[in-house]
């Protein structure tokens, strides 16, 4: 059976953080990773079964790569960085 994978962008924040633990209690069978910038919030992201993409906004090729390996990718950290938004698209 192939898993579902998602790639989230946010998860540290107040939006994003709420909604990736949404998504991982409701659908844990899924493969999760999320953007994370600031390496001291690697362990929280780490407890709740996420893989982290160690990166910035600014990181456009790992942005790129991790969302064109992944089924669903949420953007709930940056809605009007059209660079960005483009890296997802790839």
């Amino acid at each position: 059976m192939v898993q579902t994978t998602v790639f989230m962008l946010g998860a540290t924040g107040y939006i994003g953080g709420s909604v990736l633990d949404q998504l991982v209690k409701k659908h844990p069978e899924f493969i999760y990773t999320a953007l994370v910038r600031n390496p001291k919030d690697n362990k929280a992201i780490e407890a709740l079964n996420v893989k982290v993409a160690q990166g910035s906004h600014s990181d456009l090729d790992l942005i790129e790569k991790v969302a064109s390996e992944s089924d669903i990718v949420f953007n709930c950290g940056d809605a009007d960085d059209l660079p960005l938004t483009e890296a997802i698209l790839k």
